[in-house]
């Protein structure tokens, strides 16, 4: 699945699919670079535009950050309060780590834990 940016670029959307860590001790990792501190929604999510890092090259993705069905916050609060204090703007390289947890009261879901390390 893939939206246009500002400039009628194609991008698609980051899968969270691949990250399947249940340990928070050994979370997935995922390098990213902000390319835009505006969140916009498109009919499933709310979104940022981001670079990640797949091997040696950065790849241009819209990254859900919040799904409108989701009561799980957690991702886009975090770039928030970042955004909001100054420490995350555009350009800003850091890397998310990234776990599933059973959740208490849904024993058949696993939301997503996140935080965000090495902020520069």
């Amino acid at each position: 699945m893939t939206d246009k940016d500002s400039n009628g670029e194609n991008i698609p959307f980051y899968s969270w699919t691949p990250h399947q860590s249940r340990d928070p001790n050994k979370p997935d990792l995922i390098d990213i670079r902000l390319i835009s501190t505006e969140f916009w929604a498109s009919d499933k999510t709310d979104n940022i535009t981001v670079e990640v890092r797949e091997g040696i090259n950065w790849l241009k993705y819209q990254m859900p950050v919040k799904g409108h069905d989701s009561f799980n916050a957690q991702l886009k609060k975090l770039f928030e309060q970042g955004i909001a204090k100054g420490t995350i703007k555009v350009g800003t390289h850091l890397t998310i780590a990234l776990y599933r947890r059973k959740s208490k009261r849904h024993p058949d879901r696993e939301p997503k834990q996140f935080r965000f390390l090495n902020l520069h």
